[in-house]
Formats: structure tokens, sequence, C-alpha cells
């Protein structure tokens, strides 16, 4: 009997469980994708700058910030002023490399808003002002996708 009760605690248990667990992931796989963007920013943040070239302001997201679907990309980016040339800039930053030409990209800035992310309002640098930017360049670098965790468990991704 005192069998029969134990098994039947440890049945009543399972549901309760996995109940538990799929709420901790949806809290757990958001809290992940944030830190893995916060690392690509001061990643980005501890580079080495090249000389006439100053660190303005750095950000970091995570979601589904350019694509259509159900994924996560994790992103940062800083935003630097600079009297080089964007040629300059790109040869500087492409020593650090990883893994690809991809890893860490340089662009004009010439806004405050990030023009292509998909809710560009959300993505803005902090700055005084709204007047067009000057030699000011967005380095940025895209971070890892899991996959189906990500689009599955981080709402953000739907």
């Amino acid at each position: 009997m005192k069998t029969l009760k134990i098994i039947a605690a440890i049945i009543a248990a399972v549901p309760a469980t996995l109940i538990v667990s799929a709420i901790l992931l949806f809290i757990i796989v958001p809290l992940i994708n944030n830190s893995v963007a916060a690392s690509i920013r001061r990643d980005l943040e501890n580079l080495p700058l090249p000389a006439q070239t100053e660190l303005i302001d750095s950000l970091s997201a995570a979601g589904n910030l350019v694509s259509q679907g159900n994924k996560v990309q994790t992103f940062g980016a800083i935003l630097v002023r600079s009297e080089l040339s964007l040629e300059e800039l790109s040869a500087h930053f492409s020593q650090y490399r990883i893994d690809n030409e991809w890893h860490i990209q340089v662009e004009m800035q010439y806004s405050r808003n990030i023009g292509f992310m998909r809710e560009r309002e959300r993505f803005t640098f902090n700055l005084s002002t709204d007047a067009p930017l000057e030699n000011y360049f967005i380095v940025y670098a895209w971070g890892p996708t899991n996959g189906v965790l990500d689009g599955l468990f981080d709402l953000r991704g739907n």
C-alpha cells in the first residue's frame, strides 16, 4: 500500500514538474539571449580603437531584429566618431573578426536610429542631437543563432 502511495505521488508530481520547467524555459532563454547580446557589446567596447577615433555609445539587443519568422538574433554595436574613412576603419576592425567576414561590420551612421533594424525607433544611440551625423560609424556584430530553442522559448522571436 505504501508503494502505491509513492507511485501515485510521483505520477502526480510529473505534470507539475513539466509545467514549472516549461515556465522556467520562457524566463531563462530570454535572459540567456540578453546576456549573449550584452557580451557582444562588451567585446566590441573592449576592442582597441584606432587613432583619431572615440567611442560615443554602445548598445545590445536580442529579439527578431531584422527578419521574419520564428528566430531570435543577438546583436551588439558601438558608435564611434572618427576622422578616418570607412575603408580605414573597416580595415582596422577586420583584424578582430573571428569566424567570417560578417563577424564585425563597420558602416556609416547618419542618425541616432539603426536603419537596418525592423523597429528602428526602439534601437537608438544616446546622442544629444537629432541632427544628421558626420564622421560617425557603427561597428556591430551578430551573435550565434541557437535555432529552435530561441524561437520557441523566447517570445521576442515570434
